[in-house]
């Protein structure tokens, strides 16, 4: 319960945002086979879910990381081709760090238009 209200609380950190945030995930495939449903989204909560998540650094990560949880991998393939990126990056933390500094340039909200 405490940890719903956190997410709730860092949501509300998100004022007006998550509309712009969720704007690749509709552009990109809208109702793709696979894909969470308005209702499911809702009843699961997942806007708090993301904001609960969310670390990313830019705005571009945020409309990634929202496009994954509304789109979910369901093929273990693609699930461990995912994995195994996130552990190169893992063991490479100057790479990760560069990838960070390239992605810094990409925050505020101007850059959630990007997918236009």
């Amino acid at each position: 319960m405490l940890a719903a209200l956190r997410a709730r609380r860092e949501l509300r950190a998100l004022p007006g945002q998550i509309d712009d945030i969720d704007l690749y995930a509709r552009l990109r495939s809208p109702a793709a086979p696979g894909s969470l449903d308005e209702r499911t989204w809702r009843d699961l909560d997942m806007d708090a879910v993301f904001a609960r998540i969310d670390r990313a650094s830019s705005g571009v990560g945020q409309q990634v990381l929202y496009d994954l949880l509304r789109h979910p991998a369901r093929d273990w393939t693609e699930l461990a081709e995912r994995d195994a990126g996130v552990r190169r990056l893992a063991e490479r933390p100057a790479a990760r760090q560069a990838i960070a500094e390239a992605l810094r340039s990409l925050r505020g909200r101007g850059t959630y238009q990007l997918p236009h």
